[in-house]
């Protein structure tokens, strides 16, 4: 479900990734490696399976980030995170986690491990910058650069990551070493160029959110980079720098729970635009579209009352009235329940 926009620059970009999304779908199907014995599921849980998003507090610990007037970058980084994942878990669909919840300090390599082991659909690595001109202002949205994407074809190249790290599929896992060399290094390079140009697209709608949430923004493109957190084959991944420590200005609104607030909505609005045009393959949203404010909620497989109120942020006695239901009503699968 690809949505093509009209500036020159987006319709080149939709048009490589299509061309490289049938290469690599072909190149799977054909060698069997979309599905293996007893990791097939039933058409209902694929169709239910929220869209997994890592969120990653950077710094921590003994690493503090920027300073500046006694506030220390680990710790706005953590806060945003934190109100982040909350306003992604109140919408239907999605399921977000973080790298660290508390100030302690998480290896690079470790972080993008960590998004692995949950099977992550997306990666969102949270910053703050800061230089030497305390003139320079605003947010920098990253994605890997082409150095990055060879430094991640020759690491998953070698022989013992091949034997030990899976390249993520929708359905299952592709062990590099099951294949001859010329196949897999075919396979890894499609891959990265596919997650490259939809790490790109995903900061474009997290940027343009950010213009049109009325955040001021530094660069009015995606910057390339080569971030160590940003080096996955597979998973779509961008890092923000919310502001720059050095300007006063900027530092004064990273502390203001109103800017917080407009800050984490255009953040999440950026997120569903680029969810809704490019949903994981299998996931509720490449089923349903995702919105900001759920008035409703759809019952999933193995819901209940408990299970929705913490998902929504709702009460459950709210739920209940609302919808006239008992606390211990049993709740079929694809009733609608108002929320507010």
């Amino acid at each position: 479900m690809l949505i093509i926009k009209s500036s020159r620059f987006d319709l080149f970009y939709h048009t490589r990734l299509i061309i490289i999304q049938l290469l690599l779908t072909c190149c799977l199907q054909s060698i069997g490696a979309y599905s293996k014995p007893n990791a097939i599921e039933s058409k209902s849980s694929l169709l239910d399976r929220p869209v997994k998003i890592m969120i990653d507090p950077g710094h921590g610990g003994i690493e503090s980030g920027a300073t500046n007037q006694g506030y220390f970058e680990k710790n706005i980084n953590l806060m945003l995170s934190k109100q982040l994942m909350k306003k992604l878990n109140g919408i239907q669909g999605i399921q977000a986690f973080l790298t660290r919840k508390s100030d302690h300090f998480v290896d690079l390599v470790k972080r993008r491990q960590i998004a692995r082991s949950v099977r992550s659909n997306l990666f969102i690595s949270i910053h703050v910058n800061a230089c030497n001109d305390p003139e320079v202002r605003g947010i920098i949205v990253f994605s890997i650069s082409p150095k990055g994407e060879d430094k991640i074809e020759r690491l998953w190249n070698n022989l013992e990551n091949k034997k030990t790290r899976p390249l993520q599929t929708a359905d299952s896992d592709v062990f590099l070493s099951d294949y001859q060399d010329q196949t897999s290094k075919f396979l890894m390079s499609i891959s990265v160029n596919r997650t490259s140009m939809l790490s790109n697209l995903f900061g474009l709608a997290v940027l343009d959110a950010f213009k049109a949430g009325d955040c001021n923004v530094y660069n009015a493109r995606v910057v390339k980079s080569n971030f160590i957190v940003l080096r996955s084959p597979d998973i779509p991944s961008i890092l923000v720098e919310s502001g720059f420590m050095s300007n006063l200005r900027d530092l004064k609104e990273l502390q203001s729970p109103r800017y917080q607030k407009k800050w984490v909505r255009a953040l999440t609005q950026g997120i569903i635009r680029y969810l809704n045009q490019h949903p994981p393959e299998n996931s509720y949203a490449a089923h349903h579209e995702l919105v900001e404010n759920n008035k409703y909620y759809v019952v999933l497989p193995g819901d209940n009352l408990h299970k929705i109120a913490k998902k929504t942020n709702v009460v459950m006695n709210r739920i209940v009235e609302l919808n006239q239901l008992k606390m211990d009503h049993i709740l079929s699968i694809g009733k609608k329940l108002r929320l507010y």
